[in-house]
C-alpha cells in the first residue's frame, strides 16, 4: 500500500527571524506568500523579555509578540493555519489569555493551535515576579484556568494553587467549542502525559526522534482511551527527521540546500512510522541582518517542492 501524502502538512517555523526588509510589514507579506503557495501552517515561538548576558539565545534577538503576530497573520490570510511552538503562557494571566485566545479563535475561525510550555530562562520568570522552579505548576495553572473559562464564558470559577475566581464573564467564549487545540511541549514525562490527557489535545516533543516517537504516542493513546477521550483525535506537533543532518538535527531543520534532498526520503519515513502526519521545516538560517531578503524566493521554492511531492 503506498503512503497517503494528501494527509501530510507541512509547518513553517518562522521565529526567531530579523526583519531589515520593510520591516515587520515584510513578514506579513511572507505570512500571505505561504498562505498562497500551499504551505499547511506556520508557527511562531517566543521568548518575552531575556535577560542581559544570556547566551541561548542572546538578549538582542529579535521576538515579536506571538499573539500579536497570529492576529496579524490571520487578518492577511484564508486559508493557513497558524500555530505556537512554544508560547510561555504562564507570563501572562489566566483570564486576559483565555480572552486573547477566544478572541484569535473568533478572528480565524479555528485556524490555530497553541503549543505551550516553559521557558528554561530564569530571567523570563523573574522579570514578571513568578518562582522559575514552579514554572511547570504555574503552566498547568493557567491552562486549566484557562479551559475553565472557555467552559464556561458567562460565569465561570476556578480554583487552583496560584489562579483562583468565582462567576466571571469572558464573552466571547471562543469559536472552537471548548476552547481551541493545546498542546503540551516538553520531555515525555507521567507530569506531562497528565497534562496532555487531562488539559490538553496533543504533544509538542522537545528534541527530535529518528522514529518519530512511536512508543510515545501508542502510550498516550493508551491513556487517552483510558480517560474517555478518542485516541485518534491526539495530536502531534514533532519535527521528525528525514535524514539525520550533522549535530544530530535533522536535513528539514538544516541548510536551504539540503532541505530539497529531504523531500526524497519522505514516503520511506511514513511508510516505517504511519503515526506521522506532519513535517517541520525550520527557517532558523535566516536568523541574521541579512537573510531575510531570501525569504521569499525561499517560499516559492518550498511551496514548489510540496506541490511536486503531492502530485
Amino acid at each position: 500500500m503506498g503512503v497517503d501524502r494528501s494527509r501530510v502538512r507541512f509547518l513553517l517555523n518562522l521565529s526567531p527571524v530579523h526583519y531589515d526588509r520593510d520591516g515587520y510589514r515584510g513578514m506579513l507579506d511572507d505570512i500571505r506568500r505561504c498562505d498562497d503557495v500551499g504551505i499547511d501552517e506556520i508557527t511562531f515561538s517566543e521568548h518575552v523579555v531575556l535577560p542581559g548576558g544570556n547566551e541561548i539565545p542572546p538578549p538582542e534577538s529579535q521576538w515579536p509578540e506571538t499573539l500579536a503576530l497570529i492576529a496579524a497573520g490571520v487578518a492577511v490570510t484564508e486559508r493557513i493555519a497558524f500555530s505556537t511552538g512554544i508560547m510561555l503562557a504562564a507570563l501572562r494571566p489566566a483570564p486576559l489569555l483565555a480572552k486573547q485566545i477566544a478572541t484569535i479563535d473568533h478572528l480565524a475561525e479555528g485556524r490555530v493551535s497553541y503549543g505551550v510550555g516553559a521557558s528554561y530562562v530564569a530571567g523570563e520568570y523573574e522579570a514578571f515576579g513568578l518562582d522559575f522552579d514552579q514554572r511547570g505548576a504555574l503552566l498547568t495553572d493557567v491552562i486549566a484556568a484557562c479551559r475553565a473559562m472557555w467552559a464556561e464564558p458567562m460565569g465561570a470559577s476556578y480554583h487552583g494553587p496560584t489562579v483562583n475566581f468565582d462567576d466571571l464573564y469572558a464573552v466571547p467564549g471562543p469559536y472552537t467549542p471548548g476552547g481551541p487545540p493545546i498542546l503540551f511541549a516538553g520531555k515525555y514525562s507521567p507530569r506531562n502525559v497528565r497534562r496532555i490527557v487531562e488539559l490538553g489535545n496533543g504533544w509538542l516533543p522537545a528534541g527530535f526522534s529518528a522514529d518519530g516517537f512511536k512508543t510515545e504516542m501508542s502510550e498516550l493513546k493508551e491513556a487517552f482511551a483510558a480517560a474517555g477521550r478518542d485516541p485518534e483525535t491526539l495530536m502531534l506537533h514533532g519535527m521528525p527527521p528525514a535524514e539525520t543532518a550533522s549535530g544530530g538535527r535533522p536535513e528539514f531543520y538544516g541548510e536551504k540546500a539540503v532541505i530539497a534532498k529531504s523531500f526524497d526520503a519522505l514516503d520511506g519515513i511514513l511508510e516505517n512510522n504511519p503515526h506521522i502526519n506532519q513535517f517541520g521545516i525550520g527557517s532558523r538560517f535566516f536568523a541574521d541582518d541579512s537573510c531575510a531578503d531570501d525569504m521569499p524566493a525561499f517560499i516559492d521554492e518550498l511551496g514548489r517542492l510540496i506541490a511536486d511531492w503531492r502530485s
